[in-house]
């Protein structure tokens, strides 16, 4: 396998010392904090939580769950926005032994080979078969190429260990760097040279270097740093670009998460079915007060016609 090395553009984190400590992973990874809540490392610098309950529907093992160190703690904002499991798409099997994952919303189609299947955790045993024929099945679904691993999956081949992130395939530099920076070798996927050329393209092969640098410039790293100047360092923050979103913040009633609990106007009853206060007895829905504390039931587009 080619693997070409290509620096990764980023600062190394202000006070790393030796020993060495992994301080931050490639996106699709699965990380555990202190308080037992999950999170995936999204595109950086980001992660997204993943709620315990989405595990068991995820591909995901708590097992492979990794800890979030302080430090990347710092290199990793969270974000409010929630990381669900894959839902849409059914794994199923032609007459002619072929796998595909089918999308029977949008009518969509990809091939589905045997170490994509593991890396979704999807068995191979009793795959739903689909026996419509070939036209029925062309025109069903449109074929839009194979299906991808999720991010953050650990295949080896001939001993030798790669991770899928954002579409590209990583070369771990040595067969012992897996488990160095938290990765358990244990579910590593087995996939022949031939499943990897057909799961996409090889980019920057990983090395201790990798793992040991923030994916931020070093000046975001200062526990001072606050872009929307809300008092509330941007690694605490959920939102560091909007002042009016905070852990802390009073909740309002104007459509933003304003106190970063992972719920839109918490506390206010919006979107509900009311019936207006008019001649006609209008049926809608709640929404916001002008003011923002608290919901009216009204709609300004609606008339009375009697």
């Amino acid at each position: 396998m080619d693997a070409s090395s290509v620096p990764i553009d980023a600062a190394v984190c202000d006070g790393a010392s030796p020993p060495w400590r992994p301080l931050t992973h490639l996106p699709g990874t699965l990380l555990r904090d202190v308080d037992a809540r999950y999170w995936i490392v999204d595109r950086w610098p980001d992660r997204r939580e993943i709620l315990a309950r989405f595990l068991e529907d995820a591909p995901y093992r708590r097992e492979e769950a990794i800890p979030l160190s302080a430090e990347e703690a710092r290199c990793l904002r969270p974000t409010t926005a929630l990381w669900y499991p894959r839902f849409g798409w059914r794994l199923i099997e032609r007459p002619d032994g072929s796998r595909w994952y089918v999308d029977t919303t949008r009518g969509h189609r990809r091939t589905a080979s045997s170490a994509v299947i593991r890396s979704w955790r999807d068995s191979e045993e009793g795959i739903e078969p689909l026996t419509v024929s070939d036209e029925e099945f062309e025109y069903l679904y449109r074929d839009i190429g194979p299906m991808s691993p999720p991010d953050g999956s650990l295949f080896v081949s001939d001993g030798r260990f790669v991770l899928y992130s954002e579409r590209v395939l990583h070369l771990f530099e040595d067969a012992s760097l897996p488990r160095e920076v938290g990765y358990d070798t244990v579910w590593a996927i087995p996939a022949s040279p031939t499943d990897l050329e057909g799961i996409g393209l090889f980019g920057a092969t990983l090395t201790r270097s990798t793992f040991s640098v923030c994916p931020l410039a070093a000046a975001q790293l200062r526990e001072t740093e606050d872009h929307d100047e809300d008092g509330i360092p941007f690694f605490r923050d959920c939102d560091d670009d909007n002042a009016r979103r905070a852990p802390g913040q009073v909740e309002i009633c104007d459509g933003i998460d304003n106190d970063c609990d992972l719920v839109v106007d918490n506390g206010f009853h919006v979107g509900y079915r009311c019936t207006m206060d008019d001649a006609c007895h209008t049926q809608t829905y709640t929404r916001c007060s002008d003011d923002r504390l608290g919901v009216v039931c009204r709609d300004e587009e609606s008339s009375c016609n009697r």
